[in-house]
Parts: C-alpha cells; sequence; structure tokens
C-alpha cells in the first residue's frame, strides 16, 4: 500500500511539473484558465497602448471622407469642407499600384542549392504558378490596392496570409448511361465539390489588429492579434468537423458588440457598431509556434501549435513612410492634418465675405420706425425712411483676392509636405515652365515615390510573397493546371506538381520605374526628331528604330503594326532573290528598312 501511494505522489508529481509553464506564453503546457488570462491580459495591454493611435486613425479617416463633426459646424456661416485629403490619397495610391503592378510576372522567383538547368526549371515553374494565382485565384491587384490605401491613409496596413479551402454542394447537369453508353438526355445531379482551395490574403481593418507594445514589427512581436467576428452556428459546425472546441459553453443568443470607437462608419454617422458588428467576438492570437482562438473573451476554443510549416505570425506589415523602432509609419493624412483645417476655414471665410458683401447689413437709428423686413435685399425693394440719416450701409472690404493667395500658399504647403507637384498629378502648372524645368520637378515628385514603392515592396509585400509560397508547398499535394494569359493576349496551359516547387527561394520584385511622365514626353520628342533626321539613312536600321519610338508610347504587340520588309519585284532577272538585288537595295532590306523603289 505504501509503495502505491509512493507511486501516486510521484505520477501527480510528474504532471504538475510537466504541466508548469516554462515562460509566459508557454501555452502547450498551459489548461484553458491560465490561457485565457494570458490572451485577456495581452490584448487589453496592447488596447491601452494603440488606444491614441487609434483616436488618430479615426481622425484621418474623417478628413479622407470629407466629414465635418456636428459639433465643429457654425451655426452661422459656411460649413465647407475642401476634398484636398481625398485628392492626395487618389493621387498617391494608383502610382504607387502602376509601380507594382505594371509588368507581369508581378514577382519572380529564384531557387537556391540547385543547378543551373533545375534552378530555370523551377524558377519558371514557381513563377507561372503565381501568376495564375495572382490573376484568377487571388485577384491581386484589387486586394493590393485597398492595402496600399489603407498604408497611405494611416501609415501602416496588414495583411493575413493563409489557405483557403471549402467544400459546397452544387447542381450540375451529367448525361444519363445505359450500358456505360451516355445518352444525350441530362439529369440533375447534386454533388459536393471544391470551390477554393487556394491562398488567401485579407487586408485586416487597421483598428482590429493587435500587437505587442515591444516589438518594431510582426517578427519582433512576442505576439499579435486579430478581431473579427463569427456567427455562432458557423463555430458550431467547425466544432462537429473537430476544428474547435468548447463552442458548447457559449450561450445561444451570445453576442459581443465591438468597441463603437474603433468602428470608422459609426463615426461619420453611416452606421453604429450594433448592427456592423454582433455575433460572436474571436480573438485570432498568434505567436512563432503556438495559435489560441478565443470567442467572447470567456471561452479558449483552439489551442494547438502553429499549423503553417513557415512557424511564423501569419502576418505582413505594410508601411507607407516608417519611422525608426516604431510599429506604426506615418501616412500621407498625419503631415497635413492642420494645413487641410487651414484650408477649410480659408475656404468658408471667403465665403463668408462674399455672403456679407451680396447680403448687405445696415444700421438704423432706434425709433426710427423702419420696418426689419424691408432691409432684406429683393429687386425692385425699397425702404421708407423719415430722413435719410435714419439708416446707413454698413461697409465691408472685399477679401477674396487675398483669401485666393493664402489658399494657393496652403495648397503649396501640402504639395510640398507630401511631394505631391502638379506635373506628378498630370496637371499643367500655374505657372509655364521649360520642358528641363518640369523634368527636374517631376523627377523630383518622382523620388518621392520611388522610396514609397521600395519599401512597401521590400517590406509587406516581400513577407506577403515568401509566406504565399511556403504555403503552396505545404497545401499542394497534387498537380495544378494553371491557364494564365500571357502579354500577347495568348492562354498559357501548364501544370505544376509539388515537386517542381520544393524548396528555399529567393524573391524579385519586378514592378517599374516611377519615370515621370514629362520625362516621357521629353523622350518621345526627342524620338521623334531624331527620327526625322535619320529617315532614309541606309546606315541607320529603321525598322528596330520604329519599334523603338513605338515602345516609347507603351503600345503592344508592335510586330503587327510594322509592315515585314518587302523584296522588291521586277528585277531585270525576273529572281526576288536577294543576290540579284542592287548593293544599295540590298542594305536596305538587309538592316529591316525596306524599299518601294523599283531597280532601274
Amino acid at each position: 500500500m505504501a509503495e502505491e501511494k509512493s507511486q501516486i505522489r510521484k505520477n501527480r508529481e510528474k504532471r504538475n511539473t510537466a504541466k508548469k509553464p516554462k515562460h509566459p506564453r508557454d501555452f502547450e503546457n498551459m489548461d484553458d484558465k491560465s490561457t485565457l488570462h494570458r490572451v485577456i491580459e495581452d490584448l487589453e495591454t496592447s488596447q491601452e497602448f494603440q488606444r491614441p493611435f487609434f483616436d488618430k486613425f479615426v481622425e484621418y479617416y474623417k478628413l479622407y471622407r470629407s466629414y465635418i463633426d456636428e459639433k465643429d459646424k457654425r451655426e452661422h456661416g459656411a460649413n465647407l469642407f475642401i476634398p484636398y485629403t481625398f485628392h492626395v490619397i487618389e493621387t498617391v495610391t494608383p502610382k504607387v499600384v502602376n509601380s507594382l503592378f505594371s509588368t507581369r510576372p508581378y514577382v519572380q522567383t529564384i531557387p537556391l542549392g540547385v543547378d543551373n538547368k533545375t534552378r530555370e526549371q523551377r524558377s519558371e515553374k514557381m513563377n507561372k504558378l503565381l501568376d495564375y494565382q495572382f490573376q484568377q485565384k487571388i485577384k491581386l491587384v484589387p486586394k493590393i490596392t485597398d492595402v496600399i490605401k489603407t498604408a497611405l491613409m494611416y501609415g501602416t496596413a496588414i495583411t493575413k496570409q493563409g489557405w483557403k479551402f471549402k467544400k459546397k454542394n452544387i447542381i450540375t447537369k451529367k448525361p444519363k448511361k445505359v450500358l456505360n453508353i451516355e445518352l444525350p438526355i441530362y439529369t440533375e445531379v447534386m454533388e459536393e465539390v471544391v470551390v477554393n482551395d487556394e491562398p488567401m490574403i485579407q487586408n485586416i481593418p487597421i483598428t482590429d489588429f493587435f500587437f505587442d507594445p515591444a516589438g518594431t514589427d510582426i517578427d519582433d512581436c512576442r505576439y499579435c492579434i486579430h478581431r473579427y467576428y463569427e456567427d455562432l452556428h458557423v463555430l458550431k459546425e467547425k466544432q462537429q468537423k473537430g476544428f474547435f472546441k468548447n463552442v458548447d459553453k457559449l450561450d445561444k443568443d451570445t453576442t459581443y458588440i465591438g468597441d463603437s470607437e474603433t468602428d470608422m462608419l459609426t463615426h461619420i454617422g453611416l452606421s453604429n457598431t450594433e448592427n456592423r458588428k454582433k455575433g460572436v467576438e474571436i480573438l485570432d492570437y498568434w505567436t512563432d509556434d503556438w495559435r489560441v482562438i478565443v470567442a467572447n473573451r470567456s471561452v479558449v476554443i483552439y489551442s494547438g501549435r502553429n499549423p503553417y510549416y513557415h512557424m511564423k505570425k501569419p502576418f505582413a506589415r505594410w508601411i507607407d513612410t516608417p519611422v525608426p523602432n516604431e510599429f506604426y509609419g506615418i501616412g500621407e493624412i498625419e503631415p497635413i492634418v492642420h494645413l487641410q483645417q487651414e484650408l477649410n476655414t480659408t475656404r468658408n471665410q471667403r465665403i463668408d465675405n462674399v455672403s456679407l458683401i451680396i447680403n448687405k447689413m445696415y444700421s438704423i437709428i432706434k425709433g426710427s420706425g423702419i420696418d426689419p423686413n424691408q432691409l432684406i435685399s429683393r429687386p425692385g425693394g425699397f425702404i421708407e425712411v423719415d430722413s435719410h440719416d435714419d439708416i446707413q450701409e454698413l461697409k465691408f472690404q472685399d477679401v477674396t483676392k487675398s483669401s485666393y493667395q493664402e489658399e494657393s500658399v496652403i495648397k503649396n504647403d501640402i504639395d510640398r509636405t507630401l511631394g505631391v507637384y502638379d506635373t506628378a498629378r498630370g496637371s499643367s502648372p500655374e505657372r509655364r515652365e521649360t520642358a528641363t524645368t518640369m523634368s527636374i520637378l517631376a523627377d523630383a515628385s518622382a523620388d518621392r515615390f520611388k522610396i514609397k514603392t521600395l519599401q512597401i515592396e521590400n517590406g509587406g509585400f516581400h513577407e506577403m510573397i515568401n509566406q504565399i509560397i511556403r504555403l503552396n508547398q505545404q497545401f499542394i499535394d497534387r498537380p495544378v493546371e494553371i491557364n494564365i494569359v500571357g502579354d500577347d493576349r495568348q492562354v498559357i496551359t501548364d501544370k505544376v506538381t509539388p515537386e517542381e516547387i520544393a524548396g528555399e527561394y529567393d524573391i524579385v520584385a519586378v514592378g517599374s520605374s516611377m519615370e515621370s511622365l514629362a520625362n516621357k514626353e521629353i523622350r518621345r520628342n526627342q524620338l521623334i526628331q531624331l527620327y526625322n533626321i535619320i529617315a532614309g539613312n541606309p546606315m541607320i536600321n529603321e525598322r528596330e528604330f520604329l519599334r523603338r519610338l513605338l515602345e516609347s508610347f507603351e503600345m503592344r504587340n508592335i510586330d503587327e503594326l510594322i509592315a515585314q520588309p518587302q523584296i522588291p519585284q521586277g528585277n531585270p532577272q525576273g529572281s526576288n532573290s536577294l543576290e540579284q538585288l542592287p548593293p544599295e537595295l540590298l542594305v536596305q532590306v538587309l538592316k529591316g528598312g525596306g524599299t518601294n523603289e523599283q531597280p532601274q
């Protein structure tokens, strides 16, 4: 009996030792109660740290939406909002997007640790697979456009990469078979098919992402939390499939109303939090090696190892203007908040001034008996007075001219702050400049866009692509048929096997150079002038020069526009062979210039 008790005590001590966490986030050795406590404590720490930033994000959102709070509206006077902030964001966004996606493929991969022949084959396969997924599955361009706009508005955007797999029952028509012979008679059949089996990219709302305050990027953070909302029946379905646990501990009518201070639409009066964020609140908590899912901040419905082979938190951080040693960057709106407010004030003051000049005011002597209704301006109106000294017009100085100058100064301050000059937005400057000056200004503006593009390309974009490659290697377990449209509008069909995309890869983002429109126009004019000079010169390959000229206009299918060189007909020998051509015509044909002349 004593030995049995001793053994029981040893087993209990062994279990207690195994359950003792080695560090504060050793979830493998923590029960659900301890896990829940850690997740909620980390969430509250992050919320306290990020709340001042969230307040700023709400302000930036209002400026982008040209919204004026009711408390800030004046009872008397104009309440105009000049949408210059919106104009700036919508000007910069397409420039960055076009820089990343103006050429295809959007990225190129380079396999590591293989011979040259294998490297070329695997690179081609991976590039085709990514191009196919970006075009047909992920719809990359519109999705990343939203991400880039988010980064420009708030300084930071967060994407979440994962794998989307979904089956669905659909109705299809299939021919009837008799003795294995298909008949031209079709019947409706319900069958389960895979509708999604591809990587997924999600642009997380900036106020629904919480990070470790001690971290300066995703990798440095000890944890990251993605908050979203889910229907209770969806959670129950996933529990039946074995994904979740403890869902039954949630009430049937359980709801968790989201934080109203971070609901953007609520702040501009277009919705309310109860209608938009009603359901079970999900806290998707990640470390590099573990994942925890908490429902309604009360029940742990999942706790397990990081399911992804890359063993990283599945997020990517996109930054507009980085601030050293800080997680959040600076966007396009933050530096111009006060300038936008000044612009609104100046415009409203000018409107008020014009209104006072048009709708005149008068001073009248008390007891003069003048009817105030007669003082309202109207065609053919008059004012009855006993003496003309009883009434006098109040004079207001017209300040609209100086106001226009002040508004121009404010806009110039915004443009200099952000580097968005007239040449960058595609409009003519107020003062006519020489082509050289325009080129210099355009290059100065383009430098700002180049930096933004490089920050995004080498930051969030690179990390997103790297995770997608790893997800493909993990979840693609059979040959994938791909169909992509090439630059020549021809459909390219191929198959990619799991073996052909295995291994380590370096990522090269292609993109395009941020060359200014002014420089392009100057270069085109120079090519046109040079072409006029060299036309007819037998020492110049006019055909190739014409190709370069058309390429400067970014035209496609140039070969279809350039006629093939024709061999002159009617030579004395009656032959079309090159050997029979006169020397001067032979030079033109060999150079590709062609000729319409007949030999003499």
